[in-house]
């Protein structure tokens, strides 16, 4: 039986807009488990990133909870907030954000350098699954934007994460690295990690086991993908 990874339970959240209050997020109600890779649609501006960002404590709602593992989320202080996005959470983002002063390799082993426990072997395995090895000592200069989002993800997964959250990561790419990437995340949701992707490209529901729909704060779930826990 699959696991529940994360959750959120009745998040909302606001923003101020010309003297307006815009509500982004309509007491959001979502479930992620094991397995579970959910395609998250919706317009530029509905709300997909922040839900992102509240799911992975980079961001506070305005009311509502999210549950991590297990474990109620935002009751931690910064310190617990930050080593539970080190440890358990992975993040990729529209651009790629490698740093440009350091290699592949670096970059991918990244995570572990920031938590005292740099190991450029198994950050060498990890591009080694995506077949990325041979680029891990150039720089992100040159590599093409697909080579570095795909160092991204593999960045992204240095600490072993449970949830991984990506937004919008192939808006920049175009149609045959699109299609790799989101093969990568959908063999890394079959290993058994609960993948997360904003975007507002249909195209990739075809990947999916989830689909929902962000619109006007609310949450829609298509009842005809592959699977739904």
């Amino acid at each position: 039986m699959a696991e529940k990874i994360a959750e959120t339970l009745a998040v909302s959240k606001a923003y101020p807009n010309g003297g307006k209050t815009i509500c982004v997020l309509d007491e959001v109600n979502l479930s992620l488990y094991t397995g579970d890779f959910a395609i998250l649609l919706g317009p530029s501006g509905s709300g997909k990133s922040t839900l992102l960002h509240i799911m992975g404590l980079l961001d506070l709602p305005d009311s509502g909870a999210v549950r991590l593992f297990g474990e109620e989320a935002l009751s931690l202080d910064e310190r617990g907030k930050a080593g539970l996005r080190l440890q358990k959470l992975g993040f990729v983002f529209q651009f790629d954000s490698l740093l440009p002063e350091f290699t592949v390799l670096e970059n991918a082993d990244l995570p572990a350098m920031l938590a005292g426990t740099p190991d450029p072997d198994k950050a060498m395995s990890i591009l080694r699954r995506f077949g990325m090895e041979e680029l891990a000592h150039k720089m992100p200069s040159q590599l093409s934007g697909g080579e570095k989002q795909r160092v991204a993800i593999a960045r992204a997964l240095r600490n072993n994460p449970r949830l991984l959250l990506a937004d919008e990561p192939t808006g920049n790419l175009d149609s045959r690295n699109t299609k790799i990437v989101l093969e990568d995340l959908s063999r890394l949701a079959k290993e058994g990690i609960a993948v997360l992707m904003a975007t507002h490209d249909s195209r990739a529901t075809a990947y999916a086991t989830k689909v929902l729909t962000l619109e006007k704060g609310k949450i829609s779930l298509n009842d005809n993908c592959l699977h739904i826990n």
